[in-house]
């Protein structure tokens, strides 16, 4: 199996489009868009929830991915090598943040600037009505929904070093196919997280989203859904 080629997105187009995010969080900055050439298909069965439940479920379910390891090529052994060092990384962030309490009393912890300790707070009425309700309680063990609408979606987290959204959206491809972007933006606590955000900036383009994309891409292959297949 090959690497597929993701690459990052455009960001003038995704600020173009109508995305709740932008209204929503007007104080975030987007620090990375990367797209995720998913080749899905409407006109075969593939649909944004089935992507939401490949992010946020099937993907990050346990240690070992859905699809197989054992290498086939190159690629393989590249994309193992990623994983590998994706999974030493946040080990190592576990680690820190238990030694420096760095995610102690999330759940109290405000927007930086604001009053309220969550984003999901400034939903209004027709946001709560938009909602799908696809998203689980917990992703990740840290990220918390915000809302999950038919062709975008929220997610937040919270500790001592930074006030993040991930960003998820459904966008068109040529063909009439779809593709899946995700836009990360952040919210600075002060000069520690710009110097965390600094520090590891190498480390997330070099390993996290690269192994981190490609898992999604193969995960999605794995287990898209079955009448996707059929003729």
């Amino acid at each position: 199996m090959t690497i597929t080629d993701a690459s990052p997105a455009e960001p003038r187009a995704h600020a173009a489009r109508p995305w709740r995010v932008h209204t929503l969080a007007p104080d975030f900055e987007l620090l990375d868009l990367w797209e995720i050439p998913l080749d899905a298909d409407p006109a075969r069965g593939d649909r944004f929830e089935d992507f939401l439940r490949v992010l946020t479920r099937d993907a990050m379910s346990g240690p070992w991915p859905a699809y197989s390891l054992r290498p086939g090529s190159f690629a393989d052994v590249l994309h193992a090598a990623r994983l590998g060092g994706m999974a030493a990384l946040l080990a190592l962030r576990r680690l820190l943040g238990r030694m420096l309490a760095l995610d102690g009393d999330r759940e109290r912890l405000a927007i930086p600037g604001r009053r309220e300790t969550r984003v999901r707070a400034r939903l209004d009425d027709d946001d709560l009505r938009r909602d799908t309700g696809a998203l689980p309680a917990r992703v990740g063990g840290a990220f918390e929904p915000v809302y999950a609408f038919p062709d975008e979606a929220l997610l937040e987290i919270a500790n001592r070093t930074i006030h993040a959204l991930l960003h998820v959206s459904w966008g068109e491809a040529p063909g009439g196919r779809r593709t899946a972007v995700l836009a990360v933006y952040v919210k600075s606590r002060g000069w520690q997280s710009r110097a965390y955000m600094g520090l590891i900036q190498p480390f997330r383009h070099l390993v996290v989203y690269p192994a981190w994309i490609e898992h999604l891409i193969r995960t999605w292959r794995c287990l898209r859904p079955a009448r996707a297949h059929q003729p």
